[in-house]
């Protein structure tokens, strides 16, 4: 997914965030990556589009799939004898703690919120996440293309471990 997103920044990275919740790889890395690969402010703003895209899409997959199979859900994973209320507030933090991000948007979607307020919570905590990694990519732009340039030279290792980690993480989330 990195390499993806190195050759097409703006489509792999709205590709990439979309499916975020599903890979081990942190969207903290994919924006990163995608700053570190463009020069001008105009790809810049393209870049800050593209991942308020992709992590809006991943947010809206997330609440789907809580509301449509809220009742089976809550009562697979046993939520059903707990009885807490997420903030928008709470969510919005949420988004800056990898192991939470997730978690809380499908929680804030079991709670039964209203598709337009969790737009908003999603579209304001997209914004302030994805700006601050683009920065973070841009201001560390050589070091994070050594880092790829380095990964390039190992081949398909890279790959195999990217798809290892990924199918491990969903085993130990689902088994």
């Amino acid at each position: 997914m990195l390499r993806f997103i190195r050759q097409h920044p703006v489509f792999g990275l709205v590709l990439a965030l979309s499916v975020e919740a599903w890979l081990a790889l942190p969207g903290e890395a994919m924006i990163a990556l995608a700053a570190s690969t463009i020069g001008e402010a105009y790809g810049l703003v393209r870049m800050a589009i593209a991942g308020v895209v992709g992590m809006l899409v991943n947010d809206l997959i997330l609440y789907l799939v809580s509301q449509a199979g809220r009742d089976v859900l809550i009562h697979w994973i046993g939520l059903h004898h707990l009885h807490f209320h997420l903030s928008p507030e709470l969510v919005l933090g949420a988004k800056f703690l990898p192991p939470l991000r997730s978690a809380a948007y499908v929680i804030y979607g079991f709670q039964g919120t209203p598709i337009g307020r969790f737009i908003v919570v999603s579209l304001l905590s997209s914004l302030v996440w994805v700006g601050l990694y683009l920065l973070l990519g841009r201001s560390f732009r050589e070091k994070i293309s050594g880092a790829m340039h380095w990964l390039d030279g190992g081949g398909r290792w890279v790959t195999v471990a990217e798809v290892g980690l990924t199918v491990a993480l969903v085993a130990v989330v689902w088994i």
